[in-house]
């Protein structure tokens, strides 16, 4: 008998991307059932061409006296009589729809998440390990064990570059304001370092979102600034044919690492580690300072020289 299936996973961007193999291994282990993903507006359509959804339901956040809002999802969770939800989200927010759908819409479904009541419960010590470690965990309770590693190199789309030379170099200089801004190397040291890439010989891709300003490093005509101009597709496919990305951990780096590039990503200790939140691809490296301001490019520079060594050899 065909079932409906939930998937919860609402973001960040790198925690979205960490997430395909889970999508794709919870398809695999129901492949004839329904299966809908409920998430944010942000990755609505870009959840669409994963291939793993029959139905994507986007909603935006709401506070939780935002009686509308709770109407609508329990409208919609009734109409779908799910018989099992997979929480990969596993936060408050997301145990509160547990309790909401059990208490309100008084509809019988298994809960796999972090949720003591479940008895396919993600203990609290894997909230210490990596994502990819929690949804290894996670779904071997339910007797998925079969999780790929990370490939989003299908979904790449190609955007056309005027002049641009291979190799080149993606560049992700933004990050987000989390954790007071500690996730962002600033701007006058990727200047830099950008300086340093062309003068070896390479190209370099910007990107980033539209409220981002890249502008002092458009330095040369080796530099090709794609901020605000790209799709999550068109990352992808940049990803695929560069050298190598380098950045700071935002959503991007982890495209890249999952579109299989080598990447080189600067990290502040004032944020969660790398080795709890890092991309995950073929090739790997971080460096981290606590003030992630204190990098200096020389230091960056010195550290990337090796790892360019291993990109030539990979």
């Amino acid at each position: 008998m065909k079932e409906t299936i939930l998937i919860i996973k609402l973001g960040a961007l790198g925690d979205f991307i960490l997430a395909d193999a889970a999508f794709d291994a919870i398809r695999r282990h129901h492949p004839k059932d329904h299966i809908v993903l409920l998430t944010t507006p942000s990755f609505e359509v870009f959840a669409k061409t994963l291939g793993y959804f029959d139905e994507v339901f986007a909603l935006p956040r709401f506070s939780f006296f935002d009686i509308r809002s709770w109407k609508l999802l329990l409208s919609w969770f009734r109409a779908h009589s799910f018989s099992r939800v997979y929480d990969l989200q596993m936060v408050n927010r997301t145990k509160m729809y547990y309790y909401v759908f059990k208490i309100i819409a008084k509809m019988p479904f298994e809960w796999v998440g972090h949720l003591a009541a479940s008895p396919y419960y993600l203990e609290q010590e894997y909230f210490k390990k990596h994502p990819k470690e929690r949804f290894d965990r996670l779904l071997g309770k339910v007797g998925i064990y079969s999780i790929d590693p990370l490939n989003i190199q299908r979904l790449g789309r190609k955007i056309t570059v005027p002049e641009l030379r291979s190799p080149y170099v993606l560049l992700v200089p933004s990050a987000s304001n989390a954790f007071d801004g500690a996730k962002k190397w600033p701007l006058a040291a990727y200047k830099e370092l950008t300086e340093w890439l062309t003068k070896k010989g390479y190209n370099v891709v910007i990107v980033g979102g539209p409220g981002d300003d890249h502008s002092p490093l458009r330095i040369n005509d080796k530099v090709h600034d794609l901020t605000g101009k790209t799709s999550f597709e068109n990352v992808i496919d940049l990803a695929t044919h560069a050298f190598f990305a380098v950045g700071n951990d935002t959503g991007p780096i982890h495209m890249a690492a999952a579109s299989l590039c080598p990447v080189f990503v600067l990290f502040s200790t004032k944020a969660p580690p790398a080795e709890q939140v890092g991309a995950r691809g073929p090739l790997y490296h971080h460096l981290s300072a606590n003030d992630i301001n204190t990098l200096s490019v020389e230091e960056v520079i010195q550290s990337l020289v090796s790892f360019i060594e291993k990109v030539k050899a990979f």
